[in-house]
């Protein structure tokens, strides 16, 4: 099985992009057919669900619609839904999209991207795409602007307040800078930290978690609004 388009909205370092990939394969794919679209180990998945879909080119049919599930610790994403089959001899591609990926924190190219398709009657890949045997696999991504910079955030007890947490701006600029922190579960103070020409640098926040949170580690997703025609901060 090779990869047949591989393309992302952004290659920009912690920027959230959307993902085509496409791949495809002249084998036999029976009825209810899994695909499985894995990303490399620079990404993490910090959401239970994601906005998929399938691409212009598919020829796997989905009368209900497609539907896709994460595996953070893979880093997997299982497209189900699809209700056909096709005998081997036949040249076939099929296109997947995925919103909404928050892009590596290093810049530099990534480790492969793989696509595979996974017959769960039998509980066995059929086909995987391999590495630099199937181009193309990787993206290179780069820095692109001024750096926004969290600080590391200490564990805290369930039912408490954290202790403050500062972000900073590589610089200041003239204009108005928002960032809205969001984790399922938890609250945070203030709920959109705003930067401006008379605020420091840094500025402080803390997170209160909900009554019914569970112990544990969770992501915090990070939204940006920069006052200006042309954003500066990546």
């Amino acid at each position: 099985m090779d990869l047949t388009k591989l393309t992302t909205t952004s290659t920009n370092l912690q920027t959230k992009a959307t993902y085509e990939i496409c791949a495809e394969t002249d084998g036999a794919i029976p009825a209810n057919a899994q695909i499985f679209v894995e990303f490399p180990e620079q990404f993490t998945l910090k959401r239970n669900s994601y906005e998929c879909g399938v691409g212009e080119t598919n020829v796997l049919n989905y009368p209900s619609g497609v539907s896709c599930s994460p595996t953070a610790n893979m880093r997997r994403f299982t497209f189900t839904g699809q209700d056909n089959s096709f005998a081997a001899g036949t040249m076939r591609e099929m296109c997947y999209t995925i919103a909404d990926i928050e892009n590596p924190a290093d810049s530099g190219e990534s480790d492969p991207f793989v696509f595979a398709i996974y017959d769960p009657s039998t509980q066995q890949v059929l086909y995987r795409s391999y590495g630099i045997l199937s181009y193309p696999t990787t993206i290179d991504y780069k820095r692109e602007g001024l750096k926004i910079t969290v600080a590391t955030i200490a564990d805290f007890s369930v039912g408490l307040m954290s202790d403050f947490i500062t972000v900073t701006l590589e610089r200041k600029v003239p204009y108005k800078v928002e960032l809205t922190p969001t984790a399922e579960g938890f609250t945070f103070q203030p709920e959109i930290i705003e930067f401006n020409i008379s605020t420091d640098q840094s500025l402080p926040f803390r997170i209160l978690p909900n009554s019914a949170t569970p112990a544990g580690s969770y992501f915090i997703e990070w939204a940006k609004n920069e006052h200006v025609d042309v954003d500066k901060f990546s």
